[in-house]
């Protein structure tokens, strides 16, 4: 045999994979590439078509020729109901906030149904297709280990089926929160609903041979159930960032960047008044300075904006492909990390804050205290975090950033790439993930 044949098999069912775009899809995606670097062939069980809040085609070009993918049925209830809605387009919101209050019956009546019906979550078609397929590839391939991810939660389902079918040792990686997700706060959920949601999350938890989580919040949330729970961060993709997108050129504007979407309890009226103070108090400011907001609005969003009293100084665009957003944290003056506030559990560092990183660009960081992500950005030592209520301090770091940019001739200057910050890497976080499989297999 040859050495690639020699290396252990591990199947990997996902429900998200490219087109699936966004930042869902590359934790996966980045195991994928550096598993084989690291003794590992990983093989993958995805959805023929899926339903996605976000397509990329591009990501297309980074799956590596080699790697073996098969696509299998699903039944898509989200699809029925974007068609119910009236929707043209190959995307599908997801989480969202649930009911709004404008929204029609027919909008309140399918979230009922798709909060208390599609129980942990409307992608559970996937699961018996994924569960029948992975019985086959296991056997076609030799598989020596199986990790499922989510969300969608209900990938787990068929990891936990196939532990009880076939035994083969099993990792169930959480990204985000299960039943404990940002969204379900909004849904209408019954309590027989939630019930029936924490028995299914504490069954896979305890059958699981290994849990990886995100971040430490959530790996401590999960370890009371879970038979074992291990800590992978996400990560950058070094490649992703190569040496010619750092030039130090000068800079028309001094420009703030947040890319992504808004989730529910992200204060971005902190930044706005700030913002505004700054440019209604400094004249110099107010010529220089932009706001750059690149992800799909929601109505609330959108209104913030429109009631901006200072709309020169903000520019709004819609969602670019990963490696557009990529150029875009490199080449802007300063970055822009928003964490939701007042939730009832502190979710995971959010995956572009990884990429915040690679960019070695400053980052303004606003959330709640005792965050991953305010552990990781000060570990890092990438930027500064600030509480919702600290307006003051926001404006000061600001405006300490834009001086220091003018000082330089308007020229940005980077941050140097350190170790710590380098410990943050796909390659080395999959490492870990390497580490771990090792002691299963």
């Amino acid at each position: 045999m040859n050495a690639q044949s020699e290396k252990p098999k591990i199947l990997i069912i996902t429900y998200y994979w490219p087109p699936a775009g966004g930042i869902m899809v590359q934790r996966v995606l980045k195991f994928c590439k550096y598993l084989s670097k690291l003794g590992w062939e990983p093989v993958v069980l995805t959805t023929k078509k899926g339903t996605y809040p976000i397509v990329d085609y591009q990501l297309l070009e980074e799956i590596d020729p080699s790697l073996k993918v098969y696509k299998t049925k699903s039944f898509e209830p989200l699809a029925i109901y974007a068609r119910l809605k009236g929707g043209k387009n190959e995307t599908v919101p997801v989480g969202m906030r649930g009911m709004e209050k404008d929204s029609s019956f027919l909008t309140k009546l399918a979230t009922y149904i798709r909060a208390n019906f599609f129980i942990p979550d409307a992608r559970k078609g996937f699961v018996s297709y994924a569960y029948k397929s992975a019985l086959k590839i296991i056997e076609d391939e030799n598989i020596r280990a199986i990790l499922t991810t989510g969300p969608p939660h209900s990938t787990h389902l068929a990891g936990l089926k196939l532990k009880e079918k076939i035994g083969l040792p099993w990792l169930a990686d959480f990204r985000d929160p299960w039943v404990n997700i940002y969204y379900n706060q909004f849904l209408p959920r019954t309590k027989s609903t939630q019930k029936k949601d924490l028995n299914l999350q504490n069954k896979v938890l305890k059958q699981a041979d290994v849990t990886l989580a995100v971040g430490r919040t959530l790996m401590n949330e999960l370890t009371p159930e879970a038979k074992k729970v291990e800590l992978v961060y996400n990560g950058f993709d070094e490649d992703n960032f190569p040496e010619s997108l750092f030039v130090e050129n000068p800079q028309d504007k001094f420009l703030l960047l947040y890319p992504g979407n808004l989730l529910p309890g992200q204060d971005l009226k902190v930044v706005l008044n700030a913002i505004q103070s700054l440019i209604e108090k400094n004249e110099s400011f107010k010529k220089d300075f932009c706001f750059d907001f690149t992800g799909n609005l929601d109505n609330e969003t959108r209104h913030l904006f429109k009631s901006f009293p200072h709309r020169e100084n903000v520019k709004v665009s819609d969602y670019v492909p990963y490696n557009e957003i990529i150029k875009k944290m490199v080449q802007k003056s300063s970055l822009l990390l928003l964490l939701a506030q007042d939730i009832p559990q502190k979710p995971p560092p959010p995956g572009k804050l990884f990429d915040f990183i690679a960019a070695r660009t400053t980052v303004l960081g606003v959330g709640p205290e005792n965050s991953d992500a305010r552990e990781v950005v000060l570990d890092s030592g990438i930027g500064k975090m600030f509480l919702s209520t600290e307006q003051m301090q926001i404006e000061d770091f600001l405006l300490a950033n834009y001086e220091k940019w003018k000082e330089n001739a308007q020229q940005k200057t980077f941050l140097t790439m350190t170790d710590k910050m380098k410990n943050y890497s796909r390659e080395n976080q999959t490492k870990r993930l390497v580490e771990i499989l090792n002691t299963l297999v």
